[in-house]
């Protein structure tokens, strides 16, 4: 069951993070990584079906971007994301909408690439803790299963082996 708990001010949080060995570089990943037009090519969900930069000329911190996302191909939205940190071949992190942050960390390693991947979601408990606690689990359990496909992808698109030592938590990371 994923986790998910609720703070003092009513507010749940759910997350989780997987970590793999890729056997690339970083400079081979971060294309991939780096560039978020490319994260539906990469995205182990799927749900990111199209993304366009918004705010033009800004690669890095403050980067806005807009995707067009389909969750199990039958709900559609537009969600709307600003890069919170930047560090070319190291740390990719944006936050959505005010309520979730997504993270790529890539640290070298003998074999390759210790890449981790974190998803952390908060949102108003307001009246709703009965049907919102499963419905955020179940959440977590799909990202959880679309961020390990996400590092397959990753490796398969940099032509590299699939991941070894992979390693899952479905604990809300904290981002920092």
């Amino acid at each position: 069951m994923g986790a998910a708990s609720t703070h003092e001010a009513g507010q749940f949080v759910g997350g989780a993070s997987v970590r793999a060995v890729i056997a690339a570089t970083p400079e081979q990943l971060w294309p991939w990584i780096g560039d978020p037009t490319r994260h539906p090519q990469l995205a182990g969900s799927g749900e990111p079906q199209s993304i366009r930069v918004t705010s033009p000329g800004q690669d890095g911190v403050g980067m806005r971007f807009e995707a067009d996302q389909a969750i199990m191909g039958l709900i559609r939205y537009v969600s709307r994301s600003e890069v919170i940190t930047y560090e070319p071949n190291r740390r990719f992190h944006f936050r959505v909408m005010d309520h979730a942050d997504w993270d790529f960390l890539l640290e070298p390693t003998a074999g390759g690439t210790l890449v981790t991947h974190r998803s952390r979601f908060e949102a108003s408990a307001a009246g709703w803790r009965a049907i919102f606690t499963p419905l955020l689990r179940l959440r977590t359990r799909q990202n959880t299963d679309g961020m390990v496909r996400t590092l397959e992808n990753l490796a398969r698109l940099v032509g590299a082996p699939p991941p070894t030592d992979i390693q899952v938590s479905h604990q809300p990371p904290t981002m920092t």
